[in-house]
């Protein structure tokens, strides 16, 4: 009870045992009220001091109050999309209930969740990035898998991805997600080229491309001297433009970042998957809900796909059809699983009978870049190399910092007989070049 609603008890409850002693009239005039309410409240009295509180107001029959069956509809329809709030409920699951009507029902059975205050207002481009050409302003970042709670125990299955590789279009909010065992510039840069030959193939000018990062290892944010074969190379392969995001600016990739804080409880917090199989399909099917359903109400309340066939009417649906792949079976590696069984399988295929094998890979902590190199050696001295994919050891959850800027040397000996393989010996080295034991 607040503190007006317990003045109004305490008053009543005065005027009440005053009449009881004085009688009504008396009551009536020291108060200055009605004779009328003096016998009111006194009649209710009567039934013990609760009666003083004020009494609901609520109509007892409501014609057009909505029916229970419709009710039990919507907090169905909350119940298998926790996410939703009342007017994408209605809209998704097609309820027949206003949406002023399905969010007082929420309301009333406490399913509202309290959205989080931001501390400061950000600013509001959605004018500006409307104005831009469809899909040639693109935000690209990365969401770690390893932290959300529901997903964490089905990330330890064998295959299952721990990173995303997002790309957001500013003006259609369209997405293009990869997944993979490791974040690594490798892969981004694979994501990327990716959706630069599926944009080509569909007509695009790839000169006008304008794709904004922040400064992770991934995207080439630390380096000096640009590769052609990194990130940053591949766009200026093809004529397009890269631009950083300055330190501590978060909202200059507003568009990429709320994307991960809607995918979450979306997708992550709602799904559980079996395999690295079903995860792709599920991810597949979101990706395509999310392009061609799902309504942003940021952008007049329309999905990219009608943004596109807006704005865009010479370009094909089908630009926002390129789907979810696992980069790790792309590349044909599994980085989640033993290390050691990898290298003996990868070895197995690239080394004949009687070879002596040396596999030196050198791994990058702060980058996390990884680059193996894999050295055969025959009896009589002639050397075979074999260009290695980017390898990775993950145990657990794998992201120590503590030897951020440090490198370290993992040097296997492998040794095939006569019949079969046999690891003789794994251990770490300090060396940047592996040692030959034979």
């Amino acid at each position: 009870m607040n503190r007006i609603a317990q003045d109004k008890f305490a008053l009543r409850h005065e005027v009440v045992r005053y009449a009881e002693t004085h009688g009504l009239r008396a009551a009536a005039r020291r108060y200055e009220c009605s004779r009328t309410t003096v016998r009111l409240w006194f009649h209710r009295w009567k039934d013990g001091d609760d009666a003083l509180a004020d009494h609901s107001r609520r109509p007892h029959h409501s014609p057009k109050r909505t029916s229970e069956a419709v009710a039990a509809k919507v907090i169905a329809a909350r119940e298998k999309a926790p996410c939703f709030g009342a007017r994408r409920l209605v809209d998704m699951f097609e309820l027949p209930v206003g949406k002023g009507a399905a969010h007082r029902i929420l309301r009333d059975e406490k399913l509202i969740r309290p959205r989080p205050r931001k501390h400061q207002r950000k600013a509001d481009l959605r004018a500006i990035k409307a104005a831009q050409p469809p899909l040639l302003r693109l935000q690209m970042d990365t969401k770690y898998l390893n932290d959300i709670p529901h997903y964490f125990p089905q990330m330890q299955q064998p295959g299952m991805p721990r990173f995303q590789y997002t790309i957001r279009c500013e003006a259609l909010g369209a997405l293009f997600l990869t997944y993979s065992c490791e974040l690594s510039k490798t892969y981004a840069t694979l994501t990327l080229q990716r959706v630069l030959a599926h944009l080509a193939a569909h007509g695009l000018d790839l000169t006008q491309l304008v794709v904004r990062t922040d400064l992770g290892t991934e995207f080439d944010g630390d380096t000096v001297h640009y590769r052609d074969d990194g990130f940053h190379g591949a766009l200026t392969a093809v004529g397009a433009t890269h631009r950083f995001n300055p330190p501590a600016h978060p909202n200059a990739n507003a568009d990429v970042e709320s994307s991960h804080a809607t995918i979450e409880p979306e997708f992550f917090d709602l799904e559980s998957f079996r395999d690295p199989a079903h995860f792709l399909a599920a991810a597949t099917t979101y990706q395509h809900f999310f392009n061609f359903a799902r309504k942003n109400r940021s952008r007049g309340n329309f999905t990219p796909a009608d943004l596109l066939a807006t704005r865009a009417p010479h370009l094909s649906p089908k630009i926002l059809l390129l789907p979810p792949i696992l980069l790790d079976a792309h590349v044909g590696q599994d980085l989640s699983g033993p290390p050691a069984l990898y290298i003996e399988a990868m070895l197995g295929c690239a080394t004949s009978n009687r070879h002596s094998v040396v596999a030196a890979i050198d791994h990058n902590l702060r980058s996390r870049k990884k680059s193996a190199r894999i050295v055969t050696r025959h009896q009589e001295g002639s050397t075979h190399e074999f260009a290695g994919l980017a390898e990775s050891f993950h145990r657990g959850m794998a992201d120590d910092r503590r030897d951020a800027f440090g490198r370290k040397n993992l040097a296997i000996l492998l040794c095939r007989e006569k019949t079969g393989h046999q690891r003789i010996d794994a251990h770490a080295l300090r060396r940047p070049l592996a040692r030959e034991i034979f």
